[in-house]
């Protein structure tokens, strides 16, 4: 069907439909045309309502038969909200079409039942009124041409709303198409022909529909055009586009994650702008927060999350990656934007230090003096009300490191008890002393025992190390013994080096 004959049509069906009411209008007054008005109102939105039921019951049998097909239940439980945001967008789909119909149902009935209550009650009221009086109201006189004007209003909208359904999903298909085919990433993989792209959009630009398609229609659709996910109502067009703003993101960024030396500060700026992406729309936080917590729950199980292994890290981070996806695992799609913020800001600072790196623990001892990066990473978990328990498990990877760099050339007995037995005396010294004088006379004795064992301790670190030991031991019955701080450092210790 060629463009113009559609044009055509619509004008056809909005001029027959406008003409009809507006004789209609012109014949019955301006009483009855208010009705008819109302009564396209009251269908409209009761039949706004029933085509939310009858698409909703629709899809859910569809699922039902969708459901026994080979390999669909397996995809599903990979990520359960799959099926839920597929059944959304097809009910927001189906709806503004089903409301056509259920729309022409519903007038039918409403002019059945209001004929019936205006014959038995309204009739008689109305029969003695003198439409051409001199002393009637100056909208009873001109009764029949407000009628006319009411009856034409009446016919534009009932046409706007015929085509909203058929135009509103056009011109939201031309939208998704643009922002693909627009996206230099994202359009080297998903090619849409241009010559269709240009016809559709040729169609959607066509000014008499758009001046029509305004004229209500366009709320109508907007308002059917939705449907429920996660509990919360959602309008299809404002999905697509906030899924274009975060696809937009995504394509740019993510293909580059593990090459952040080579990422531009504009790329850093779209990768951390990801999560208030993921705010705009409800089906991004019902994905994503299935993504993450399922990912993270097979991990932390040892399975792999659509054939993908949990990422591999060195000793250091391994504390910190598995408190992360520990919290992860309870990803809700409340909770999805702020716990994504807080994974990407982790990642960025690990990796921009080179912490996923291989390394020895002396390396790892130097990088830390030299950086705040322990620190960093702290005041990112520590915005996060679910992972801000995760910080004392980060701030005791200093201690960790320098546990591991000591057992790491534990192989002289005697020097290593040495240790132990300087750093026992050194904790059994201090009576008298405040708490800052405590810590400062532990700093000074662990940087020099632990250079002397042959690990380079610079005073930031030896701090840590000296207010981690005083933590630990201070409230401790007795003397310290050389075993009790040993026993301390292993459990501190991480298996292997780096």
């Amino acid at each position: 069907m060629s463009f113009t004959l559609i044009s055509g049509l619509i004008i056809v069906l909005t001029m027959t439909t406008v003409l009809v009411n507006v004789v209609k209008g012109h014949n019955q007054g301006l009483y009855k045309s208010l009705i008819r008005l109302c009564k396209v109102f009251v269908a409209t939105l009761s039949a706004i309502a029933i085509s939310f039921l009858v698409s909703n019951i629709l899809v859910n049998l569809a699922f039902r038969i969708i459901s026994r097909i080979s390999g669909y239940k397996e995809f599903v439980e990979e990520l359960p909200s799959v099926e839920s945001i597929l059944k959304a967008y097809v009910d927001a789909a189906i709806t503004p079409l089903l409301f056509i119909f259920i729309f022409m149902i519903c007038y039918l009935l409403v002019n059945i039942i209001t004929g019936i209550i205006y014959r038995a009650k309204i009739k008689k009221a109305t029969r003695n009124i003198e439409y051409d009086s001199e002393d009637a109201p100056w909208y009873v006189r001109n009764s029949k041409p407000l009628g006319a004007i009411i009856g034409g209003l009446s016919g534009l909208f009932m046409a706007s709303i015929i085509i909203a359904a058929i135009f509103g999903t056009l011109k939201l298909t031309v939208k998704t198409i643009d922002t693909v085919n627009n996206n230099p990433n994202l359009s080297k993989t998903v090619v849409i022909n241009k010559e269709f792209t240009e016809e559709l959009r040729k169609y959607s630009n066509d000014i008499p529909a758009n001046v029509v398609y305004h004229c209500g229609g366009n709320l109508v659709y907007k308002i059917s055009a939705a449907s429920s996910l996660n509990g919360k109502r959602f309008a299809i067009d404002r999905e697509v586009k906030g899924m274009n703003v975060a696809l937009n993101d995504a394509v740019e960024v993510l293909p580059i994650l593990q090459k952040l030396d080579e990422m531009t500060p504009e790329q850093k700026q779209n990768l951390l702008a990801l999560p208030s992406d993921i705010d705009d729309s409800e089906t991004l936080k019902a994905l994503s927060a299935d993504f993450v917590s399922t990912a993270s729950a097979k991990w932390l199980e040892g399975e792999k999350f659509f054939n993908m292994s949990i990422p591999q890290v060195g000793n250091v981070i391994e504390p910190i990656v598995g408190n992360i996806l520990y919290a992860c695992k309870s990803t809700t799609p409340a909770t999805a934007s702020e716990d994504i913020g807080t994974l990407m800001q982790v990642y960025v600072i690990i990796t921009e230090n080179k912490l996923l790196e291989s390394g020895n623990y002396q390396e790892l001892i130097e990088h830390f003096s030299e950086n705040p990066v322990i620190e960093q990473i702290c005041e990112v978990l520590e915005k996060n009300p679910r992972m801000k328990y995760i910080a004392k498990a980060v701030r005791n990877v200093t201690m960790n490191t320098v546990a591991s760099a000591i057992n790491s050339i534990k192989y002289d007995a005697a020097q290593y008890d040495m240790l132990m037995m300087n750093l026992a005396d050194s904790l059994n010294n201090m009576d008298g002393l405040t708490e800052q004088e405590k810590i400062d006379f532990m700093t000074n004795n662990a940087m020099q025992y632990i250079n002397e064992y042959g690990v380079d301790m610079p005073e930031s670190i030896a701090r840590v190390t000296a207010e981690q030991i005083i933590g630990e031991l201070s409230n401790e019955n007795g003397a310290v013994t050389p075993q009790r701080l040993q026993v301390l450092f292993d459990s501190y210790a991480l298996n292997g080096t780096e």
